[in-house]
């Protein structure tokens, strides 16, 4: 460029004869456009700068800028560093901000949004930051500030689904030789959320030391913690705070008889510190009177509960208990089957069994943070059976690709089509052991119930199901032994047969009158010239498709192109959902792409 004049509003204030700038940045940077509709943002245009600070692509920056027809232009900057495997480093650090012209679509989102959604300067800031200081040491952080709880919701869509409320942490861990200590900082950022404060945290962790030359091991946890318990400034909870010292000790005497049976008896000892504790809650019972505009007079009662707050206390919990299991195996065919060489049959009876006398400091004396502070007496034993099917195949070095990877920009963008596809390569022609079948069934028995607590808990069944390098269904469940039924169900099924004609993902998620949702997605030829996608979620609870979306995308010889659509239909007076767009990438260099973050 020649006689470039910059200028401060109507004042010209710097004048350069001669710029010149690799657009590039002399590694293959440049613009990325994207065009679309929103029924929630309308008509938009994403376009973003990559570029590189320095020649040795160590960092890198996107700057952004969004224009959307309904809410205005929004303005981004990310900032990222690292990134390649071995520098022992890696993160970002992103902003966005916009005015936005339109804070409510509808009267019923003005009424659920107007408390905490008043200005329309709206913005998000995010650091994320890992690091290996030493082969000792670890750095991670990870934190968000956000102008107000909405604005993920309406402009970062899909990283909303997957963590509505933001952490806000920060911690470094160091592992020395028989011991690892940690220090973390967890505060809340944004004063709508409610969070445990942890500022600061330190654990140091023993984990399983012999003791000396005697056949003793023992391992131990202590976290010393600054807590405060903080609700959202429109909520009137009360926030209360407290200083707590947990410390647990356990010894244990590994043991083997005839030769197959494995016992390991344990003795500890926990005990807790609390700077804070509570005098038994009192509630007191007042009559209001109140006289409406007639002159009737109402009489109610009112209950107030209070209790009063004590200094410091200490708790002491007692453990004895054991762990017991073998295992069995029988081989049911010794030569090549369909799935692989050989068939085993491997069988483990397990128990495991726990003595806690109660605590003489009970939880409803204790300032509440998390599990911790409701520990109580225990004696119960959990028992089940872990079986294995098993196969001996070639050793494979498994490869974790994603519809994330940088070519396939159209995909990345398509919300709530995240998938894993695992990819293989061979390696050195030996043989080890596969699972074809790996499950673990069990529950839990109470030998001194509560009253009102059943002998038997839920029956549990955690499997993994994988036949071939080709399909893979893993669940979890829980199961209710007394009437009712299925409590939790959470499966995961997988299919991508060889050749890559097509990938095939489902998962299904039942919580007893909470959630019962299904949802699929499959890809047609994914990795060929000409490639089709498709996704949707069922919630079986209301009988309703909460989210169904769509991509076409084509490969030529030396850029790419693609669009797609996803349509969330509209429920209890909401509106439907609507988002299309489209995009142009150079195959070269195909993390040339904006990025659709809402």
């Amino acid at each position: 460029m020649y006689n470039v004049v910059t200028y401060l509003g109507p004042v010209p204030v710097l004048w350069t004869p001669y710029y010149r700038r690799n657009l590039t940045g002399g590694r293959g940077g440049g613009w990325a456009v994207m065009p679309g509709f929103s029924s929630r943002l309308g008509a938009f245009v994403v376009s973003t700068y990559h570029y590189w600070f320095d020649d040795a692509g160590l960092l890198q920056g996107e700057t952004s800028i969004n224009g959307y027809s309904k809410r205005g232009v929004g303005v981004g900057q990310n900032v990222l560093w690292g990134g390649r495997e071995g520098q022992g480093f890696r993160g970002n650090l992103d902003g966005f901000f916009i005015s936005d012209s339109q804070l409510y679509r509808s009267e019923q989102e003005q009424a659920e949004r107007e408390d905490t959604l008043t200005e329309s300067e709206r913005y998000r800031l995010r650091l994320r930051h890992t690091a290996s200081v030493t082969s000792r040491d670890a750095l991670f952080a990870d934190g968000t500030y956000l102008s107000d709880p909405y604005v993920q919701e309406d402009f970062f869509r899909r990283e909303n689904r997957r963590r509505v409320q933001p952490e806000n942490r920060a911690s470094w861990t160091h592992r020395g030789d028989a011991y690892i200590f940690s220090l973390q900082a967890n505060g809340r950022l944004n004063d709508f959320y409610s969070n445990v404060n942890r500022l600061p945290e330190a654990t140091l962790t023993i984990p399983s030391l012999r003791l000396g030359n005697s056949p003793l091991y023992y391992e131990s946890r202590t976290t010393a913690s600054a807590l405060t318990r903080v609700y959202p400034e429109t909520s009137d909870d009360e926030e209360y705070d407290a200083t707590r010292v947990d410390t647990l000790h356990t010894v244990y005497l590994p043991r083997r008889f005839f030769g197959f049976l494995a016992l390991t008896p344990r003795a500890g000892w926990r005990g807790t510190h609390y700077s804070t504790t509570y005098a038994p809650a009192v509630s007191v019972t007042n009559q209001v009177t109140t006289v409406d505009s007639n002159g009737v007079s109402t009489v109610t009662d009112e209950i107030t509960t209070t209790r009063d707050e004590l200094g410091a206390d200490f708790r002491n919990l007692y453990e004895i208990g054991f762990e017991t299991s073998y295992k069995a195996y029988k081989v049911l065919h010794e030569g090549e089957t369909v799935w692989g060489r050989g068939l085993r049959h491997v069988v483990e009876p397990y128990a495991n069994y726990s003595y806690i006398p109660e605590p003489d400091l009970l939880a409803e004396s204790l300032p509440q943070f998390d599990s911790v502070d409701g520990l109580a007496g225990q004696n119960a034993v959990q028992f089940g059976f872990r079986h294995k099917f098993q196969t001996r195949r070639p050793t494979l070095l498994f490869v974790d690709h994603s519809v994330n990877r940088t070519d396939d920009p159209v995909a990345r963008n398509a919300e709530g089509m995240d998938q894993t596809e695992l990819g293989e390569i061979a390696t050195a022609d030996q043989w080890s052991v596969h699972d074809l079948v790996n499950a673990d069934i069990g529950t839990i028995f109470q030998l001194d119930p509560e009253v009102d607590e059943e002998e038997f808990g839920p029956l549990y069944a955690n499997a993994r199901f994988w036949p071939s390098r080709s399909f893979r269904f893993d669940f979890k469940s829980r199961f209710d032994l007394y009437g009712e039924g299925m409590t939790f169900f959470d499966g995961q099924l997988s299919y991508s047969p060889r050749g890559g004609a097509f990938q095939f993902n489902a998962n299904y998620l039942f919580q007893n009158d909470r959630r019962d949702l299904i949802a699929s997605q499959i890809q047609f030829n994914p990795r060929g010239k000409w490639s089709f996608g498709a996704y949707a979620r069922y919630d079986m609870l209301d009988s309703r498709l909460e989210e169904h979306s769509y991509f076409l995308r084509r490969k030529m010889d030396c850029i790419g192109w693609g669009i797609g659509i996803v349509h969330e239909p509209g429920y209890d007076g909401r509106e439907d959902e609507v988002t299309a767009w489209a995009q142009l990438w150079l195959l070269a260099m195909p993390y040339l792409t904006a990025n659709l973050g809402g």
